[in-house]
């Protein structure tokens, strides 16, 4: 996914380093990755399309395979985005079955 990402004309091709905190932990790696996320949301884009890419890829919403942020979200609230689709089509097919 990151192959990807990283040949699309973006904020974070400046400084990638800051979208994927390593050795941060705690309120540190969060911070670093809520400054990363608001230059996403100010001045990326391609933000959409970064994230859908990142939703895509990483799949299920138990959050192993998140890291780093992708189209302005951090790998928690891409975990709980995920959540809220998946209930969202659960729900729709539940209203189709019961029609």
């Amino acid at each position: 996914m990151n192959r990807l990402i990283k040949r699309m004309p973006a904020p974070c091709q400046l400084n990638p380093d800051a979208w994927f905190p390593e050795g941060a932990t705690g309120q540190v790696a969060l911070g670093q990755m809520k400054s990363a996320a608001a230059v996403c949301n100010s001045t990326c884009t391609i933000r959409a399309t970064c994230l859908a890419v990142a939703m895509r890829a990483e799949g299920t919403a138990d959050g192993k395979n998140r890291h780093g942020v992708f189209g302005g979200l951090t790998p928690t609230e891409r975990a709980k985005l995920a959540e809220r689709r998946r209930q969202a089509v659960a729900r729709a097919v539940e209203q189709a079955l019961a029609a």
